[in-house]
Parts: structure tokens; C-alpha cells; sequence
């Protein structure tokens, strides 16, 4: 401590602030205590200097930490006033620079004007409204023109032109009223402080001419008016004194505006972390996440871990070589396409079987949503049986009726922080991750323990396709090579002696190179499911931090709300003052949710950070798991019930039938909670969430002395309810059997827009003739009565922008014209970092040195404005790439570099509609419609409403197919596999062996020997379970049954007497099948009395009963007569092992293929009654077999011949 006592510390305190301000070695005394008697006795203020002409200031701050230095430069940062340009007026600017970009340049150049020169500005700016007592005028105007004097070997763009480059001296002062006289000086007390500062560079051709306006300002309001301090702090253990130098104003003001919302609501966070609001918006959320962690860690007194630490080599299960690990993430899926309004009918199909389930936890999902969700007793709610009632009554009307067409609700069902409250429920942390070593050294290892939570994750890797043995190999070979010195001039290398990260870079190259030799392809990837264990013991901090964290953003959601309540009832009072104050406690609140909020969700990515303190995989891997099956259950919940649309990681968009049980009054007797909103959707999922995804294996510390664990089911985990929504739009891919995950756009009904994600109206740089495009079109959604209709409106805005573009711009200007179809894009790196690499923004860019020099192309972040050519013909669009500035040039240097790049040497004339390839820019456009209107449209079922764009060689073939009245459907089209039906009544333990009742029921009776196989007497027997609905047609069964016994006497039997009657074959085959088959029915009908007779004759003569009569009778009597018979001679009819007859063997043919020479080969089965589904279980075996017997009825049915005499065709004749 002596030591650095002596030697101190510096500290350079900058714009951007201290470095070291958490470090204790800052805090005066080494003590982190603050008292203010201590630091008023010790503090005090010397100036050392003043100067009036060059407003300078120097002091020493005695009895301060640095801190308190740091809040001094905050207010000379934000207080101070100073002199800077507030508007600029643009008259002409064709250098390659923008508008707004000059104008943020001109803006950030320091004056020399004196703020006391000038008075505050007042009122709103106008421009026809100028006082001369609070502002200053200035005029750029420089045009670049080429030097006429130039030396001919001249290369030097200074040599070549005039004016190529705009400085801060081109600002000249323009005096407004009377200013000349009040200062005469004007033009040197009021210019810009340094004259070298380079605003632009330009060509001859460019010209930038600006008006420019200044005005008094403070730091706080804008960065532009911030001088900057430059102050030195000498830290030492025992200060002394600590002296600064502030100079106003500085030649460039660099302070930091934080404008961006995102940063200043992380800032409002910052009192939650040991640092400054600066500090704490320089760092990302990992390393926010991991401070307060540390800080946590250091209350509980949990010892830091060491950070993580890359392992270069690892390997495969099997012995492959692993190149890349992680885990897989949540799941994203695009589902449907298309429009979707809640005012407009859709299809639904329900799930009848879902519904009973529904309908049976009915109760259990509301009771969960009072007392779990609302903290509200059962024993206060009245009406809870009403509410039960009214639910149940809505979901049997959807079952009553499960195909439907009507109006849908359109609801996102998200979870509420999803992956906090996994953690959380869960008690997952990095160092409760646990394998069995770990386990078995533990005391609480014991058995019946309940600490061990094993829980599923889905591993994924990249790994080379070499094996074990091949990676020895050549490691082997590596051992014998030298490599490269680490100096230049030094000694070659061994192996060994190189580092742990340089080895695994050579072993992996060398292995790759032999993997795409070898096998032909150098990876390969894997993806398995893997289970940890998660120790429920551990100690808690990490859960700790997550759970606090989450619940201080449930705080500022509260406040968020109570605050918008607060405006809406301003609003209603026309209350100006109080508006302005409930709209700045909304914004406020608002920020604050939301910056806690990003770093909440950041707790589990934090694990996977490379370097971080608390590193787990496996911790990730679980998260992401458990959120995707969360997911991936309220999705099966709802497509039997609705229609999901797009799941995101942590929700589900989707659209519910209008008559689906919605929300629900529940009255109380609470006096704070009179009544409450329940959401059915919303109890239903969570109900699902709670049933499937409870822990109940929580471990919570209740002594902490005796390390006491009291065990309980933890769910934190709640589906929230967004909407409903008015209209929801879903692009499509181009591609076949791909969708566009997070693209959509969500109307309110009030027509505004609730949410917009992944368009191209967002991004930067994007042909801004699509931007205009999709503004329009997303609201044409929004019109129209049916779908039809609708795409009938969205059509009419895209034939707009396409007649643009079919009638080459006929109709707007030039300016206009570049402004539709030009693109803008930035470099992120050097021209020369790229290389060999094509793009147009790389064309762009060598294009533009070849006219402006190379210069202006040498810096990263050059803008490239660009049109694409027609010309050279076939050439790549890379290639066809032409700088917008060109056409702002002087014609001749136009024409000159037009004929090179396009290569055509004839042009003359300059029009750009000649220039332009229009064919590209439809095909864009084009491209764009697909997605958001005629794909989608398809999907719906709507011709295509933009028939100048067509569909995709796919869409066109499947809308063919559908459209075909001559396509055999599929047997999947109509039935669908379910599971077999289990007996699930009878407990364990007291199943009943049948064996002995089946073989007997299973024995055939006298009648059915010599019955045709396949016929309704030989078929098997089992238990048929029919579950349907009651009907009004049983009733009236039912009542005409006791009619009819009514009328019977009790000595009288029903008889079931079935009619054999065969009609012929060819009756149904011609055209007026109704007609002869009504007549064939009438006449069975009347001649039912005689058959009836007749069939009674029979059945006394052979001594049988009637109604077991088959239609063959003189076969059926003749095997009666002769089983009798036998039986009166004490013949056994037949003996086998088994309850099939012994005919000699035939029994056991298989006879199916023999079925094509049978003429009548099918059976039917008929049960009358109303059904709402039907069942049954068919088994299809030998399929290839049949398929290839029975592929000649294939040409028959066709009308050909399986012969086709290619071979008796006449051969053309090869001779002269």
C-alpha cells in the first residue's frame, strides 16, 4: 500500500469518461463509505489560472475521488452554452455526400462566436421569422471545377481541379440586419475556429451550396453544443490535490448523445450495476449480466469462478474430431400465408376428441386461473359454477359442429419472460449442472433423495468425418514436419513446440484437406438428445439474481400500466398539464420494463459466452429445449381447437373460431377485485404449462445453519394473451415447401399498425421503389369484404408500381425517377479488404475511382449509390453496377465513362430510360408481389390477382392439379391414421383370460363350413366400441320400436330376416342410373311378401330358422342334412389343433392373388346410424406383390394396351 501510495495512480478522464471508477482503488482511504460532513470538511476549490481571451480555466479540486471529478465534466458537458449551427437550407448538393449527412458535418464545426453575443432563441424556428438577436447566418458556396493551369503529368486530384475539397474555411459569415454594424469584425470574431477542417470532396461538375443558420444551445439538448474538457487526475491513496483544465469552446465537439431509445432506457438501469450510467451503456448485456452476478456473488460470499477457457481440442463419442458444438435452439416456424381478418370467414376444423379434453379439465383451468394466476381464493367467487356452465356449453357447441366457417379471433399467445422463468422454475444454474462423479461424493446422496432433476437437451455438433485412428496418423505425420519461426529469421519449429492453438489449427486444416480427399466432403453434423442432471442443492445466487431481476421488471409493467391509466383519464379531462406528466411517467416506465427486460432474456445466453465466468452448455441447452416443447405443446392444443399461424421462441400467433369460449367475468367477494377477466385460451395453456412443467422437486432453504431444504412444486411459467387483432399478413416463400419465419404485419382495430417484422420497409439501403410499395400495400389488407376483395384492393396498389416500371418511367421525372429505382449501400470494411469478392457495392465503389480517385474510396463506411444496366448484355449484375454520381457530372465525362463500363461505344445522347434494365427491376418488384400478394393468394384458394406477375413453375403445377376434376385422390386425402383403441377400464391386476371363451366364439358354426372366404360368416370375431352422439333419429327409432311392440303380444318375437337379393351388374352403368335403380328398389319392395314366403318354406323344410338362411339354400340344406346325419352316427364333424377345419391342406392357401379371376372379390359391412367420424382398422399387406399382378387393369382402365409394336413400326431407309 506504501508502494502505491507513493507512486499514485493517473487517471485520463475523456469524453467518453473514467475507465477505472469501480476499481477500489479509487475510493479515498481504500474505503467504499461515504459521509458528507467528512468530504465538506476535506473538500475545497483553488483556481490556479484565468484567461478572458482564450476562455480558459484551471483549478484544483482538494478532497474529491474521481467520481466527483467526472460529475464536473458531466456539467461543463451539458451546461455549458456555446455557438453552434442548428438549420441548414440545401440549394444545390451533387457531391456523392447526402444531405443529411453534410448537414450533421456542417453542424458538428465549432464557432468562435461568444455566447454572450447572443440571447436564447424563443419560440419555434421559422425561417421567414429570423431575429438577428439570437442568430447568425452563413453561406456555403463552392462549385469544383477543372484547373486550367494544370500540369499535364498532373495526377494529383489538388493539381487537376479547383475547389476539390471543402473546408471549414468555404463558411463564410453573412450578416443579418444590423449586425455589420454592431460587429464589424463579424467575419473573424464569428467563424469557424480552425479553417482546415475537410467537409467534403468533390469533382469537377459538383457543387454544394447551403444556407446556414446559428444559434445558442446547451450540451444537455444536443451534442453539437458541448465544449469538451480535457482533465488530468492524479489518484493517489492520500490526496492531496487534483487539478483540471477546462478550454472553451474545443476545436470538434465528440460528447456522447445518447439518442437511442434501447441505450437510454439500459442507462436508467444503472443504478442495479456498479458503474455509471456511461460506463453501463458501453457494455454489452453478457458482461452487464456477469457484473451483477459478480456483485451477488460477493453478498452471499460465493467465490468467483475463473473464466472460461477455449478447449482447441475435442472430440466425438465415436473418436471423431469435433470442429463446432452447441446446442439447438428454440423453435421458430412459419405455418400458414396469407391475410387473415377478424371481419372475414375462414374455414375451421375441430378436433372432437380435443374438446372432451377440454371440456373434462374445464374446471381445473379456471380454478388454476383464480387462485394461481389472480391470487385470489375459491372461496370467494360466486359464480364459478355459471362460469363452468357458460365455458362447457360453447366448447359443445364446437363439438356438436367441428367443420365450420366463421369469423376467427386472432390472438398472440406469447409466455411471459419464457426463458427467466424456466430458470427459475426449474433452479437452474451454470454450477447445477452435476454428473454422477459429483453425485456420489455428496452426503445428501441418499436413497429417496429428491435433489437430482434430470431434464432433457438437444445436442448438436460439427465434427470431421475422419476416425480415430486416421487423426493419429496425422498427428504422427505433423510430428516429423517444421513449421514457420515465430520471428522472421528464426529457427524452424518443431510440432511441439508450437502453441496449444496454433496445434489444433494445423491438425484441423490437415485433417480437412485429407476428409475432402478421402470422403469427399469434410463434415458432418449431428444432432442427439441428451439428459443432465440438475442438482437442486446448489446454492441458490444465480436463481436469486434472475428471480429479482424479473420481479423489478414486473414493477415498472405495473407502473407502465397504472401511468397509461393516469393519461388515458388526463386525456378525458383535457388536462394539458397533466397529459405532458403521465405521457413522460409512461415513457419513463416504459424504458425501464423494456431495458430490463433485454437483459433478463439474456441470463441464459450469458452461459454460452465464450469467456464468461459461468459457462454451461448444458444450462442453454435446456432452456431452449424445455421453451421449444412449451412451444410445441400449446401448438398441439391449438391446432385442434383453431388455426396456429407462426410460432415464435417464446409464442404462437394463431386464430381461434369467434365462437371459442373467450373471456369471462368472475364475480368475488374480494372488495379489491370485484370482478375478474379471465382468459379461457389463456387458462387453457397454462393449466397445460402447469399439468406438464411443474417442478416438483424444488428445493427451497428454510435453515440456513442446519442446511434445511423444505421441498415444493415450483411453476413460474404463464401464457399471456396479445389481442385480439384486426388483420394479420403472412408472406410466402418463391421456394416450394419453404415459409418465411418472422415476417408479418399486425393490425389493431383501429387500423393502425401493432407490429412489423422482417420487411424490407425497414431495412436501410433497400430499393426504395419497394419500400414505397409496401408502405401502400399492408393497408390495402384492410379493405374489401371478402378475401376476394381484398387481394382485388392489394391488387390495384401493385399494378400502380408495376405500370411504373412496364412504361419505363413515362409518367415521373428524372429526379424522381433516381429516386425509385436507385440503391443505396454502405462498406463496412476498405475497398481493399475485399479482395476478390464480386458485389455491386464493390463495382460501385472501383467505379467511383476511376473518376473521383482513389481518395474517395480508401476509408471504411463509403456510401454506394448505384443503378443497374442493361448493358454489357449477359453479363453478370455485378458487373452492370453504375455510381449514380456519374450522372452528375458533366455530360462529357458522362458520356466517356458510360461508353466504358457498358462497353458500347454508339451512346450519345444520355437517357437514363435507355440505360436502365428494366426486365431487372420488374423481376425485383416481382419478386416482392409473389411473396406478400399472388403466392399467398394461391394458398388461399384466390386466382391470381396480379396476373402480370406469374406464379412459380410449382404454384402453377399444384394450382393445375387442385383444379383437375380428373385427379385420383390420395387415400391420405380422406382417412387419417390414428392410434389403436386400448381398453383402458379394467385395472391392473384383474384382466380376465378370455383365451378360452375366444377360441370357442372363434369355432365355426354347421352353416359356415364351405363359406366363400372373406364373406360376413368368416370373418373374425372381436369387440367393436362405437362412441357417437344421440341423434334425433334414434329418438324416432326408439319411439317407432315401442309403437311397434306395443302392438305385439308377450307370446311374440322380433325376427331379423335378411332378403338375399342380387341386382345385375350392369344395372347402375349407364347414365340414368337413378331412375332404373328406383324402379329395381320399388319392385323388391312389392315382391317382399312372396320372397318373405317363400323364404318361410325353406326354413320348414330343412327344420332352421329363418332368419339364419344364407343365400346359397340348396347348399346350405345339403350340408345341414348332411351334418345331421353324421351326428346321429356319432361322427365327429371334423378334428384340428386348431379351430379351422382339416380340408386336406387347401385351408392354408393363400388365395389372394388369385382374386382378380374371382368376379366379385370385396366385402361390405353397414351399420345405419349418423356419424360424425368413422373408424376402422384395415391392414394392407403384400402391396408390391398385388401391385405388379394386378398392373394390367391399369391399361384397361385407361383404354390402352400393355403391348405398344414399337418394334413393328417401319424403319426409315438409310439408302439413296
Amino acid at each position: 500500500m506504501e508502494k502505491n501510495s507513493k507512486k499514485g495512480r493517473k487517471i485520463l478522464m475523456r469524453e467518453h469518461g473514467i475507465p477505472n471508477t469501480f476499481e477500489f482503488a479509487n475510493l479515498l482511504d481504500g474505503s467504499s463509505e461515504w459521509s458528507f460532513e467528512k468530504f465538506k470538511k476535506g473538500f475545497s476549490v483553488k483556481i490556479v489560472r484565468e484567461t478572458t481571451d482564450k476562455f480558459e480555466l484551471e483549478f484544483d479540486l482538494i478532497g474529491c475521488n474521481a467520481a466527483l471529478a467526472n460529475a464536473f465534466r458531466r456539467i461543463l458537458l451539458s451546461e455549458v452554452p456555446t455557438i453552434a449551427i442548428e438549420k441548414v437550407y440545401m440549394f444545390n448538393n451533387t457531391s456523392i455526400i447526402q444531405d443529411e449527412v453534410l448537414s450533421h458535418r456542417l453542424g458538428l464545426i465549432p464557432l468562435k462566436a461568444h455566447p454572450k453575443l447572443l440571447e436564447w432563441p424563443a419560440g419555434e424556428w421559422k425561417q421567414d421569422e429570423v431575429d438577428e438577436q439570437s442568430t447568425l447566418r452563413y453561406e456555403l458556396k463552392v462549385t469544383c471545377k477543372k484547373n486550367p493551369q494544370a500540369p499535364k503529368d498532373a495526377k494529383r486530384p489538388s493539381d487537376m481541379y479547383l475547389h476539390d475539397n471543402v473546408y471549414s474555411s468555404d463558411i463564410k459569415w453573412v450578416p443579418l440586419g444590423d449586425q455589420h454594424l454592431l460587429h464589424p469584425d463579424g467575419a473573424k470574431k464569428f467563424g469557424p475556429i480552425h479553417d482546415d477542417i475537410l467537409i467534403a470532396k468533390m469533382r469537377p461538375g459538383q457543387e454544394i451550396h447551403a444556407q446556414l443558420y446559428a444559434v445558442k444551445g446547451i450540451g444537455k439538448d444536443h451534442a453539437k453544443f458541448s465544449p469538451i474538457p480535457r482533465i488530468c487526475v492524479v489518484s493517489r491513496r492520500r490526496i492531496q490535490k487534483r487539478c483540471a483544465t477546462i478550454r472553451s469552446p474545443m476545436p470538434w465537439p465528440h460528447s456522447i448523445s445518447i439518442t437511442n431509445t434501447s441505450i437510454r432506457s439500459y442507462s436508467l438501469c444503472a443504478p442495479s450495476f456498479p458503474w455509471s450510467r456511461r460506463k453501463f451503456c458501453a457494455r454489452v448485456r453478457g458482461t452487464l449480466c456477469e457484473s451483477l452476478l459478480m456483485v451477488e456473488a460477493k453478498r452471499v460470499n460465493v467465490i468467483y469462478p475463473n473464466k472460461q477457457e477455449a478447449e482447441w481440442t475435442k472430440f466425438t463419442r465415436d473418436g471423431h474430431l469435433l470442429d463446432v458444438e452447441t446446442y439447438v435452439g428454440g423453435h421458430v416456424e412459419a405455418l400458414e400465408s396469407g391475410v387473415f381478418r377478424a371481419d372475414i370467414p375462414y374455414k375451421f376444423k375441430i378436433v372432437p376428441s380435443a374438446v372432451d379434453e377440454l371440456m373434462e379439465g374445464v374446471e381445473n383451468a379456471l380454478r388454476h386461473a383464480i387462485e394461481e394466476e389472480e391470487k385470489v381464493p375459491m372461496s370467494e367467487v360466486t359464480n364459478f359454477d355459471e362460469v363452468v356452465q357458460e365455458v362447457k356449453e360453447k366448447l359443445a357447441a364446437l363439438r356438436a359442429q367441428p367443420l365450420r366457417t366463421e369469423k376467427p379471433i386472432i390472438y398472440h399467445l406469447d409466455v411471459g419472460a419464457m426463458y427467466p422463468n424456466i430458470i427459475l422454475t426449474n433452479r437452474l444454474q451454470p454450477y447445477a449442472m452435476v454428473d454422477e462423479s459429483a453425485c456420489a461424493a455428496c452426503d445428501y446422496n441418499k436413497p429417496g433423495a429428491q435433489c437430482q432433476r434430470n431434464m432433457e437437451w438437444m445436442w448438436r455438433g460439427e465434427y470431421l468425418k475422419a476416425t480415430a485412428g486416421e487423426y493419429q496418423r496425422t498427428q504422427q505425420q505433423l510430428e516429423t514436419e517444421k513449421f514457420p519461426p515465430l520471428q522472421p529469421g528464426g529457427r524452424q519449429r518443431a510440432f511441439h513446440e508450437l502453441s496449444k492453438q496454433e496445434q489444433a489449427a494445423i491438425e484441423k486444416k490437415r485433417l480437412s484437406d485429407y476428409c475432402k480427399r478421402t470422403y469427399k466432403k469434410v463434415k458432418e453434423t449431428k444432432t442427439e438428445e441428451r439428459t443432465q442432471t440438475v442438482c437442486q442443492r446448489e446454492n441458490s445466487f444465480y436463481v436469486d439474481t434472475v428471480r429479482a431481476f424479473r420481479d423489478r421488471r414486473y414493477e415498472y409493467k405495473g407502473l407502465t400500466k397504472r401511468a397509461k391509466a393516469q393519461l388515458d383519464q388526463a386525456k378525458a379531462n383535457k388536462d394539458a398539464a397533466a397529459v405532458k406528466s403521465a405521457n413522460s411517467r409512461v415513457v419513463l416506465y416504459d424504458s425501464l420494463q423494456l431495458a430490463h427486460k433485454c437483459i433478463l432474456n439474456s441470463f441464459y445466453g450469458y452461459v454460452m459466452r465464450k469467456g464468461s465466468r459461468w459457462f454451461s452448455m448444458e444450462m442453454g441447452g435446456i432452456v431452449c429445449y424445455t421453451g421449444a416443447h412449451i412451444i410445441m405443446k400449446a401448438r398441439e392444443i391449438v391446432e385442434q381447437v383453431g388455426r396456429p399461424l407462426e410460432l415464435d421462441t417464446d409464442g404462437i400467433w394463431c386464430i381461434l373460431p369467434a365462437s371459442f369460449p373467450d373471456n369471462f367475468i368472475v364475480k368475488t367477494t374480494n372488495p379489491k377485485k370485484s370482478k375478474l377477466v379471465v382468459s379461457y385460451p389463456n387458462a387453457m395453456l397454462n393449466f397445460m404449462v402447469k399439468d406438464q412443467f411443474t417442478n416438483d422437486q424444488y428445493h427451497e432453504l428454510v435453515d440456513p445453519a442446519n442446511r434445511g431444504y423444505k421441498i415444493r412444486s415450483e411453476n413460474s411459467i404463464f401464457f399471456e394473451v396479445d389481442g385480439p387483432y384486426l388483420a394479420m399478413v403472412l408472406p410466402a416463400a418463391k421456394e416450394e415447401g419453404r415459409k418465411l419465419k418472422k415476417r408479418y404485419a399486425v393490425f389493431n382495430f383501429d387500423g393502425s399498425l401493432a407490429e412489423l417484422k422482417g420487411f424490407e420497409v425497414k431495412r436501410r439501403g433497400e430499393l426504395r421503389l419497394i419500400k414505397l410499395f409496401q408502405s401502400q400495400v399492408f393497408e390495402s389488407f384492410l379493405k374489401g369484404g371478402t378475401l376476394e376483395e381484398c387481394y382485388a384492393e392489394v391488387a390495384t396498389i401493385a399494378n400502380y408500381w408495376l405500370d411504373i416500371l412496364f412504361k419505363k418511367g413515362a409518367h415521373v421525372t428524372d429526379t424522381e425517377l433516381f429516386d425509385l429505382i436507385s440503391e443505396n449501400k454502405s462498406m463496412s470494411k476498405k475497398l481493399d479488404e475485399y479482395g476478390a469478392q464480386k458485389s455491386t457495392s464493390i463495382s460501385t465503389a472501383k467505379r467511383l475511382a476511376e473518376f473521383l480517385g482513389d481518395e474517395m474510396v480508401k476509408d471504411a463506411g463509403l456510401a454506394c449509390k448505384y443503378i443497374i444496366s442493361r448493358k454489357p448484355l449477359g453479363a453478370p449484375v455485378t458487373e452492370r453496377a453504375v455510381p449514380l454520381a456519374i450522372f452528375q457530372s458533366e455530360p462529357s465525362v458522362t458520356r466517356h465513362y458510360l461508353r466504358r463500363w457498358l462497353k458500347d461505344p454508339s451512346i450519345q445522347e444520355i437517357e437514363i430510360r435507355d440505360i436502365l434494365d428494366w426486365q431487372y427491376y420488374i423481376e425485383r418488384l416481382g419478386s416482392t408481389i409473389q411473396k406478400i400478394i399472388t403466392i399467398p393468394a394461391a394458398l388461399q384458394g384466390i386466382s391470381n390477382p396480379v396476373p402480370r406477375v406469374p406464379h412459380p413453375d410449382w404454384l402453377h403445377k399444384k394450382m393445375l392439379e387442385k383444379t383437375d376434376g380428373r385427379k385420383q385422390r390420395k387415400i391420405t386425402d380422406v382417412f387419417q391414421r390414428i392410434e389403436k383403441p386400448v381398453n383402458e377400464d379394467e385395472e391392473e391386476g384383474e384382466e380376465d383370460d378370455d383365451s378360452d371363451a375366444e377360441a370357442e366364439r372363434s369355432i365355426m358354426d354347421m352353416e359356415d363350413i364351405g363359406a366363400a372366404p372373406g364373406s360376413a360368416s368368416q370373418r373374425p370375431f372381436g369387440y367393436t366400441v362405437t362412441k357417437r352422439k344421440r341423434t334425433f333419429s334414434d329418438e324416432e327409432h326408439e319411439a317407432a320400436e315401442k309403437e311397434h311392440e306395443s302392438l305385439m303380444k308377450d307370446n311374440w318375437r322380433k325376427v331379423l330376416v335378411k332378403n338375399h337379393i342380387q341386382d345385375l351388374d350392369d344395372l347402375y352403368d349407364t347414365l340414368d342410373w337413378q331412375r332404373a335403380g328406383s324402379k329395381m328398389m320399388l319392385r323388391h319392395y312389392f315382391k317382399n311378401e312372396m320372397v318373405l314366403r317363400t323364404l318361410i318354406e325353406q326354413a320348414r323344410y330343412f327344420y332352421a330358422p329363418v332368419g339364419n338362411l344364407p343365400t346359397d339354400v340348396i347348399m346350405f340344406g345339403a350340408d345341414l342334412f348332411y351334418a345331421r346325419h353324421l351326428q346321429k352316427a356319432n361322427f365327429v364333424l371334423w378334428w384340428s389343433a386348431t379351430e379351422k377345419p382339416d380340408f386336406g391342406g387347401s385351408e392354408n392357401d393363400d388365395s389372394r392373388l388369385l382374386t382378380d379371376i374371382e368376379e366379385k372379390s370385396g366385402c361390405t359391412k353397414t351399420h345405419p346410424g349418423v356419424y360424425i367420424n368413422v373408424c376402422f382398422e384395415l391392414d394392407l399387406i403384400s402391396l408390391a406383390v398385388t401391385a405388379l399382378v394386378q398392373s394390367h387393369h391399369i391399361n384397361d382402365i385407361e383404354g390402352t394396351s400393355s403391348y405398344v409394336a414399337f418394334h413393328n413400326a417401319q424403319q426409315a431407309s438409310l439408302q439413296v
